[in-house]
Parts: structure tokens; C-alpha cells; sequence
């Protein structure tokens, strides 16, 4: 009796809920590149949540998740360097949010580029100034709008 090809792929969300990944560990019967980033955008929500309920490691656990999904998901940088600042980790916040930066650059979402771009040049001059808890916080009233 021969073992089976088939493979079981998921991922387990803070709730316990089971996220079906099959198509993405099965090249052959892979989803489209809109069911992928569904699947992304799914978990990245389950990571917001996470962030909100201040379970940093959790929610930072989780962008993994997602940037394996789609390592181009730019937001999930910039999110992770809202994580980063909430942790006082300002130095790995502005990498990421730089990182996310250039992934919008480069799939020409100049916007979003910009956006980053400012978040992360004020969380370096809050980090040169030693006022980055105010500045954290007045990036997050204004991410809280944008949503």
C-alpha cells in the first residue's frame, strides 16, 4: 500500500479557525493570483485584529503568514512597522515601513509609495527628535481615518 501525493496545507488563526492553503501547496491546481491575494487579504485581517488586541507577537507571527502567501503585499510591511513603533522598536519600524516603501515603488503605486514614505521619514525624525510616542500615536489616529 503506497502513500498517498496529496498534501495537507493550512494555517491556523488566532481563533482557531482553519485556513485552507492546499492551492498554494499544489502548484499544479494553483488558484489565480486573485484567489491568492484573497486568501492574503483574509489573513491580514485576522493580523489586524491581533494588532488592536496589542498581541504584538502574535500579529507579527502572522505578517509572516501572509508575506509567504504574497511577499508583495506592501501594506503588510507598513503594518508591520506600525507593530515595530508600538513595541518601541522604532529602528525595525522604519525598515519595514521603508521596505514597504520600495515594494510600492516598484509595482508603481506611487501613492501608497508616498505614504510610506512619510510615515517612515516621521518616525525617524520622532526617533531623532525623542518624541516618538507622540508621533506614533498621531501616525495611528491617521491610519485609523484612512481605513
Amino acid at each position: 500500500m503506497g502513500l498517498s501525493q496529496s498534501s495537507i496545507c493550512y494555517l491556523v488563526d488566532h481563533s482557531g479557525d482553519f485556513l485552507d492553503l492546499s492551492d498554494l501547496c499544489n502548484p499544479e491546481g494553483s488558484s489565480s493570483s486573485k484567489d491568492v491575494r484573497e486568501q492574503a487579504d483574509a489573513l491580514f485581517e485576522e493580523t489586524k485584529l491581533l494588532g488592536e488586541q496589542e498581541r504584538y507577537r502574535e500579529a507579527l507571527d502572522m505578517t509572516e503568514q501572509v508575506l509567504a502567501i504574497d511577499p508583495d503585499y506592501g501594506e503588510v510591511y507598513v503594518y508591520r512597522g506600525v507593530i515595530y513603533g508600538s513595541m518601541q522598536d522604532l529602528q525595525t519600524a522604519i525598515s519595514e515601513t521603508r521596505e514597504g516603501e520600495a515594494i510600492f515603488n516598484r509595482l508603481g503605486e506611487r501613492q501608497k509609495a508616498e505614504v510610506a514614505k512619510q510615515f517612515a521619514d516621521d518616525l525617524q525624525n520622532a526617533l531623532d527628535s525623542g518624541q516618538w510616542a507622540e508621533e506614533l500615536e498621531e501616525e495611528r489616529r491617521i491610519a485609523k481615518e484612512q481605513e
